[in-house]
C-alpha cells in the first residue's frame, strides 16, 4: 500500500475537558490536501490513528471549506473512550503545533513535529 507523509496542524477548539485539556482537531495543511481522501460533506470516515504509544479508532471529516480533519474523539483498541488532545499530549504535541503524519489508506500515523 502506498503511503504519503503530510503536514497537519493541531487546531484548538473553544471547549475544554474536565481535566483542563483544550479540545483539539487535527487539520490537514493546505499544501497536503491533495494527498488526502476528502470525505463527502456530513460524512465521517473511520480511520486508525496510530502513535508510538498505541492505535486508536477515530474519524476523518471535511469542513465547509473542504479542509479534512481528524475528529477530537477517539477510542482505544479495547473500545474505551479517549480524545485526540490526550493522545497528542502524551506524544509531546500541543495545540498550534504542526506535525508530520504518514497516511496509508485509512491509517494515519503520527511521525513527529514538523
Amino acid at each position: 500500500m502506498n503511503s504519503e507523509e503530510i503536514t497537519c496542524v493541531v487546531t484548538p477548539l473553544s471547549q475544554t475537558y474536565a481535566n483542563g485539556l483544550q479540545r483539539v482537531e487535527l487539520y490537514v495543511c493546505t499544501e497536503s490536501i491533495q494527498s488526502v481522501e476528502k470525505p463527502r460533506r456530513g460524512e465521517r470516515v473511520i480511520i486508525t490513528f496510530s502513535t508510538r504509544l498505541g492505535d486508536y479508532q477515530g474519524g476523518l471529516r471535511n469542513n465547509i471549506d473542504q479542509y479534512p480533519y481528524v475528529c477530537p474523539d477517539l477510542r482505544t483498541k479495547l473500545g474505551d473512550k479517549t480524545n485526540l488532545a490526550t493522545v497528542l499530549k502524551d506524544n509531546g504535541v500541543k495545540p498550534h503545533d504542526r506535525v508530520r503524519v504518514r497516511v496509508a489508506g485509512r491509517t494515519w500515523t503520527l511521525v513527529g513535529l514538523a
